[in-house]
C-alpha cells in the first residue's frame, strides 16, 4: 500500500486549515470585515441597482400601473437585507445570461433574482456566523484581556486540590483495609546486618551453631514441634556425663 497517497491528501488538508486559521486569528476582527462586506444596502439604493435590467429585459405580464407596483413592491422584500454588490453581480449575471437554468427573454422574477443574490452571499454569511461564533466563545474565555491570576484564585486552587488528595487517599485506605493487609514487606530479602564481631570464629563457636537439618527429596515437608534447644557440644556433654 501507498502510504505517501493516503498521508500527503491529510497533510494538504491539515495545510490548507492552517492558512485558514491563519486568515482568523482574531475572529472579532473576521466578524467586523464580513459585516461590512455583507453590509445591506438600502431600498433606494437596491431598487436603483436593477433598474437597468428593466431596459434590456422587461418585466412580464404588467398590463397597468397597479401591476406595476405590486412586482415593484414583490422586487423591494426580495432585495432587502442583500448588500448591493451582490444585488449588481447577480444583475449583471441575468443580463448577460450566466445564470444557469434561466433561460426567458424576460427579467427573472422577484424570487428567482433573490434565489441567486442569496447564492452569492451564503458562503460570506456562513464565514460570518463562524466570527460571530468565536468572537463570543473569545469572548466569553476573556483570551482577549487576561489578567494575573490573583492570590485568592490560587489559594482557592491550591485547597482544592489539597482536598482531591484527601479524598484520593481514604480511597486507598479503603482499598486496602478491604483487601487485608500489605504483606509485600515479608517478600522483600532484606540484608543482615553488620557484623559486629571483633574477632573470626573459633571451632568452639562453630559447635554452638546448630545443625542444618538433612536434605529432604524436594517437596515441602511438614516442620514438626520442636523441643528444647541443644546444641551439638550439649549433647556430646550429655552423653559423656553418663
Amino acid at each position: 500500500m501507498n502510504t505517501h497517497a493516503v498521508v500527503r491528501p491529510i497533510e494538504s488538508r491539515s495545510v490548507m486549515e492552517l492558512i485558514t486559521m491563519g486568515t482568523q486569528m482574531d475572529p472579532a476582527a473576521e466578524f467586523k470585515r464580513l459585516s461590512r462586506i455583507l453590509d445591506p444596502a438600502t431600498d433606494e439604493d437596491a431598487a436603483a441597482a436593477i433598474s437597468f435590467m428593466f431596459k434590456i429585459l422587461p418585466i412580464a405580464n404588467v398590463e397597468d400601473d397597479e401591476s406595476l407596483s405590486v412586482v415593484r413592491e414583490g422586487y423591494r422584500l426580495a432585495l432587502r437585507g442583500y448588500p448591493k454588490w451582490a444585488i449588481l453581480e447577480a444583475r449583471d449575471a441575468f443580463i448577460a445570461g450566466r445564470v444557469e437554468g434561466y433561460t426567458s427573454s424576460f427579467a427573472p422574477n422577484p424570487a428567482d433574482l433573490g434565489r441567486e443574490i442569496g447564492r452569492r452571499v451564503a458562503d460570506y454569511q456562513n464565514r460570518l456566523a463562524r466570527a460571530r461564533k468565536q468572537a463570543g466563545e473569545q469572548k466569553a474565555l476573556g483570551t482577549d484581556n487576561r489578567e494575573p491570576t490573583s492570590e485568592a484564585v490560587r489559594a482557592e486552587v491550591a485547597e482544592r486540590i489539597q482536598k482531591m488528595k484527601a479524598v484520593a487517599e481514604d480511597e486507598r485506605s479503603s482499598l486496602r483495609a478491604f483487601n487485608g493487609p500489605d504483606l509485600s514487606a515479608y517478600y522483600v530479602q532484606r540484608a543482615d546486618p553488620p557484623s559486629k564481631l571483633s574477632r573470626p570464629l573459633t571451632p568452639e563457636d562453630v559447635a554452638g551453631i546448630p545443625d542444618a537439618p538433612p536434605r529432604g527429596t524436594g517437596s515441602m515437608q511438614p516442620v514438626g514441634s520442636a523441643g528444647p534447644f541443644r546444641s551439638s557440644r550439649m549433647i556430646k556433654e550429655e552423653e559423656a556425663s553418663r
